[in-house]
């Protein structure tokens, strides 16, 4: 937006002075007729006399004016083409950028997007991490199963030998109860046959046995409890033993129905997973660490190259300017453009001589518009023809008015080489043919003005076939070729 800003101020200065300067041109005989007085010799005729003098409109401009327009158009220039350089510089910048991460990018995750390129990685870290979360999960349930199966491998024998030592005791505790019984049965038998008998022959006697044998029979009765009670005690530990075989048997059929080998198998490819992932997780730790090395020396890199090719553009565009190679800009080098300030003050000083050889009708000016772009240009020259008020280029020109044209210039350089060099004097000059292209008229003008120049200490030679001149010319160096070769001058 600065740069448009500058450039159509740029463009608005350079219509000002341009308009400017053709007033200013279109107004010379105003400003030289400003200047006169009576009794002050004409710098175009000559004369001393002024009878009609030129007038300036009130709205032409100053030489200081124009100068001064021509100043704020160059610095208007100056800042568009600052403008205009910073925003290359951005741009070559930001495209630099741009391709790096692109770089990085392919090289990390693929050909993404920039926009997308941090969303993806993120959802691949995320996905690795779920991943790794469920592996070591699963792990840890295989190890926990592990662990059960041991620990029942251990269990199941020990229970097994509980369960032979109920039975054992089982055993033993049936046949004290089978003996019990037995003499039990053995002693009432007795007691009956006794009876029977009654071998006693006095009821003392008999009552002693009585009691001998009734602290026996409680004896026995009190053996028999204590088996029955012993016996029904096993009996409750062999149905509890019986369901804690059958839950057990239920267990160790549950736990062989597992394939170990198969679940160790899974573990294991388990753990490879997971050994796989962190490796993968090292290694991208590994290569992020790597390019953010990389990276760091790319940007310290990068700012010295953007420093060297600032330092670069700001040099070829100086150097540009100077040669006249700038793009898109008129080809004006640096010479042209020393030369250019010359050539117009010769100009000005050359009209003075071609208006009073072509009666006021040609100027000479530099041509400030080039026809394009691509070739040298800044000092070719139009002619401005006062009778129709055109501008048209100096090849237009007849042979004659050319000549004439060309010895304006001449004498204008001469005129400007005198003025600006110091005390130099170019007090000699000669003019090589031409004089044949002219008309009566024209050739009485050029030879007028050559008449002019040879007031006071200069020396005009003019060297021609034309004879109307020997006329004129006093004062001759006559060549002849001699038949039998080379030539003689006679003076």
């Amino acid at each position: 937006k600065e740069y448009l800003i500058f450039s159509s101020e740029s463009q608005t200065a350079l219509d000002k002075y341009t308009a400017m300067n053709k007033a200013f041109l279109d107004e010379q005989a105003g400003i030289l007729a400003s200047a006169l007085g009576e009794g002050v010799p004409c710098p175009v005729c000559g004369s001393v006399h002024h009878p009609m003098l030129a007038e300036m409109s009130k709205d032409a401009p100053t030489e200081a004016s124009l100068k001064k327009a021509k100043k704020e158009q160059e610095d208007a220039q100056a800042k568009a083409d600052k403008k205009s350089a910073e925003c290359h510089k951005l741009k070559g910048r930001c495209d630099t950028s741009e391709e790096n991460i692109k770089k990085q990018i392919e090289a990390l995750l693929g050909g993404l997007p920039i926009r997308e390129a941090k969303e993806q990685s993120c959802e691949k870290i995320r996905a690795a991490e779920q991943e790794m979360l469920l592996v070591n999960s699963r792990i840890s349930n295989e190890n926990k199963r592990i662990r059960e199966k041991g620990m029942l491998e251990k269990s199941i024998p020990l229970q097994e030998r509980n369960i032979e030592e109920l039975r054992e005791a089982l055993g033993a505790n049936t046949s004290v109860l089978a003996t019990g019984r037995a003499t039990k049965a053995a002693k009432e038998g007795q007691i009956a046959a006794l009876r029977k008998t009654l071998r006693f022959s006095e009821k003392s006697v008999a009552e002693r046995e009585m009691k001998s044998l009734s602290a026996a029979k409680t004896a026995l009765v009190h053996s028999l409890d204590t088996a029955t009670a012993e016996f029904n005690r096993s009996d409750k530990a062999l149905s509890a033993l019986k369901g804690e075989i059958s839950v057990l048997e239920k267990v160790v059929a549950s736990v062989c129905a597992i394939d170990t080998e198969a679940e160790k198998a899974k573990r294991d490819a388990l753990c490879e997973k997971a050994n796989a992932s962190k490796k993968a997780s090292r290694e991208i730790s590994v290569r992020l660490s790597a390019n953010e090395r990389a990276l760091s020396s790319i940007e310290k890199t990068s700012e010295e190259l953007q420093k060297l090719e600032a330092k670069y553009k700001w040099v070829n565009t100086l150097a540009e300017t100077a040669s006249g190679g700038l793009t898109g800009k008129e080809k004006i080098m640096l010479e042209t453009y020393i030369q250019m300030n010359y050539f117009d003050r010769i100009l000005v000083r050359a009209n003075r001589r071609l208006q009073k050889m072509t009666g006021g009708q040609y100027d000479l000016i530099r041509r400030r518009d080039t026809a394009d772009l691509k070739s040298q240009a800044g000092l070719d020259l139009d002619v401005i023809d006062h009778y129709n008020g055109t501008v048209r280029p100096v090849n237009s020109l007849s042979g004659g008015e050319s000549f004439k044209a060309s010895l304006a210039l001449a004498l204008g350089l001469s005129d400007e080489i005198q003025s600006s060099a110091g005390g130099v004097r170019l007090d000699t000059m000669f003019v090589d043919e031409g004089f044949g292209s002219l008309d009566d008229d024209s050739l009485r003008l050029a030879i007028s003005t050559l008449q002019e120049l040879t007031d006071g200490n200069r020396l005009v030679g003019i060297i021609s076939h034309v004879a109307e001149l020997k006329t004129k010319i006093d004062k001759q160096i006559i060549v002849t070729k001699e038949l039998s070769g080379g030539s003689k001058c006679k003076i």
